[in-house]
């Protein structure tokens, strides 16, 4: 297992379902371990995503930041995040609990612009429980 490294600058469009997509029950950590209990955050800095259903898209993980993302003209949403989980909740757990998260330890959307499409309501999509902060 390899620790997530970079994620900068990058440009996504035209890619059908999902500019970026994260798989489900993504814990990334210190040691590159899914299992390890010291979690690191997975930062996407500078991604700029459009004519997608959806800019990006994570499921059922933890510790993912986004910073600095221009998202516009996706048709579905710009940024979705499905069920974020705590830092220390196992990532096979079925129990997910509502958790307050900081800015070094958890998921998050910080300096981003999210912009609609203009046939519809596309804007951030976040979970139906606390656990990510945007700023």
């Amino acid at each position: 297992a390899q620790p997530f490294g970079r994620f900068t600058n990058n440009q996504v469009h035209s890619t059908g379902r999902y500019g970026v997509w994260i798989y489900p029950q993504y814990a990334p950590s210190i040691s590159g371990c899914g299992s390890s209990a010291i979690p690191q955050q997975a930062i996407f800095d500078g991604l700029i995503a459009w004519s997608n259903d959806r800019g990006m898209e994570w499921v059922m993980s933890r510790t993912i930041q986004i910073r600095n993302a221009l998202v516009f003209d996706n048709s579905d949403v710009g940024i979705a995040t499905i069920s974020a989980i705590h830092h220390s909740e196992p990532v096979s757990s079925t129990l997910l609990r509502s958790t307050f998260y900081s800015l070094e330890n958890g998921s998050s959307v910080i300096d981003s612009i999210i912009i609609g499409f203009s046939t519809t309501d596309s804007s951030a999509a976040m979970p139906l429980t606390a656990g990510l902060i945007g700023k």
